[in-house]
């Protein structure tokens, strides 16, 4: 399913707190930019394993569908409440994404 990048075009994540155990997936959008403006190839369902939560911050793992390498994410609650995802394993260029509540 491919489509251009827009405000509704990023990352889902469900949480729960099942029994105890916190847990959940994350929906992550890959991106194409050839050609010029950005726009989404896939879409790629990710349980979360080994949720953390730690004050503000919420850290999980996904292992990534095109190679099946484990990295690490965060989710951190910053300014004027705006949720940030972080994966700190993507690399320098990584970008920091902004979730919105759906309504």
């Amino acid at each position: 399913m491919a489509g251009p990048v827009g405000r509704s075009a990023g990352r889902i994540l469900t949480l729960a707190d099942d029994g105890g155990e916190l847990g959940g997936t994350i929906v992550l959008n890959g991106v194409s930019r050839e050609g010029g403006s950005p726009y989404v190839v896939t879409s790629e369902p990710h349980v979360l394993a080994h949720p953390h939560l730690d004050v503000d911050t919420l850290s999980f793992q996904v292992t990534r569908t095109r190679d099946s390498h484990v990295v690490h994410m965060t989710i951190t609650l910053g300014a004027n409440e705006k949720v940030l995802l972080r994966c700190p394993d993507c690399g320098p260029d990584s970008p920091v994404t902004e979730l919105v509540k759906a309504q």
